[in-house]
């Protein structure tokens, strides 16, 4: 008899744990969540998991996060980067300016298109298929994705591309190669004087 009083007592205490559990975790309010993880990734930019987690809890918002005016001023000014830029580190500029926005605004789709491109037009390759990554992440449209698709595979010509010039660039500043170099200058000036 104690036995089934002790195990109906503690069945008791734990669906009452369970009870408590649930309304304390519907009483968690997701913007709340939202702007806890916001803080922290202004502490750690770089937190790509962190990036991921806001995507998430972003789509699942009803009405989404509205977009603050600070992360929309620096959209804009990346957009005008975009537009004076000349030279790759003009693009730099404008990488600054899209990574401010989608610090502020870590859910904002067309912030990580608009990182990924202009990472793309600094020859910053690596980080730009990882914008692309999270830019995946925010479920755009169809053709959005298309588009993304055909930006992934250029980013990643070039990519290789850089990867196999600076490769051919060692190849030429190893010590064998300027002394062949030297060599050959040498044989040609000898075969100049015969």
């Amino acid at each position: 008899m104690k036995t089934r009083m002790s195990c109906s007592g503690v069945l008791f205490a734990l669906l009452f744990m369970v009870g408590v559990i649930a309304v304390q975790a519907q009483s968690v309010n997701p913007q709340e969540i939202l702007n806890q993880y916001i803080s922290d990734l202004q502490k750690n930019p770089d937190d790509t998991a962190l990036r991921e987690k806001i995507i998430a809890l972003a789509l699942t918002m009803n009405p989404p996060p509205e977009v603050p005016a600070e992360a929309k001023r620096h959209m804009s000014r990346g957009v005008a980067a975009v537009e004076d830029a000349k030279t790759s580190d003009d693009f730099k500029d404008a990488c600054d300016e899209f990574r401010q926005a989608t610090t502020l605004a870590p859910w904002l789709a067309n912030g990580y298109r608009n990182l990924a491109i202009a990472q793309d037009k600094a020859r910053m390759y690596n980080e730009s298929l990882a914008s692309l990554r999270l830019y995946f992440l925010t479920k755009p449209s169809p053709s959005d994705v298309d588009w993304a698709e055909a930006l992934k595979s250029k980013v990643e010509y070039r990519k290789e591309k850089a990867g196999k010039e600076a490769e051919a660039k060692a190849k030429e500043s190893r010590p064998e190669a300027i002394a062949a170099r030297k060599q050959s200058t040498f044989d040609t000036f000898l075969a100049g004087l015969d």
